[in-house]
């Protein structure tokens, strides 16, 4: 049998021990959920005779927030766009496209997706995979998804 101070040692341990695990847990759960999405896509455009500059940056939950104030994509927009991302195969682009005589005031795209960053010049010719990518970025803007 043990004495009495001993058991009641142990249990004040257990306690101590308990509830600062309990603590961490509890914070940790809450971080995570607190978290904010995860950012599947961004696009901008930028340049023109005025200066403009837009972009949107889509999350993977389907949330975007654009220059133009935030909204929601519908889920089937959202699988689009996941698609053509898949399709355009970013790893193999290059990093930028420019146009052959380049144009006063145009206009310059960007899109990051992935860990890499593609540039695109108004007029220059990047493959169709790339374009499809650009043009359905800029209609989501348009029409806030």
């Amino acid at each position: 049998m043990t004495a009495p101070g001993r058991l009641a040692y142990n249990a004040e341990m257990a306690r101590v021990l308990v509830v600062p695990l309990v603590l961490l847990l509890v914070s940790t759960s809450a971080a995570a959920a607190a978290s904010p999405p995860q950012q599947l896509v961004s696009y901008a455009r930028s340049g023109g005779f005025i200066g403009v500059h837009d972009s949107v940056k889509v999350f993977r939950d389907g949330g975007a927030a654009s220059t133009r104030g935030a909204f929601r994509l519908s889920a089937r927009r959202l699988h689009a766009l996941e698609a053509s991302l898949r399709r355009a195969r970013f790893a193999t682009l290059q990093a930028r496209y420019e146009a052959e005589y380049p144009v006063a005031d145009g206009f310059l795209y960007r899109v990051a997706y992935a860990g890499r960053t593609v540039v695109v010049e108004e007029e220059a010719n990047p493959p169709v995979r790339l374009r499809r990518v650009l043009d359905l970025l800029a209609d989501i803007l348009a029409r806030r998804g």
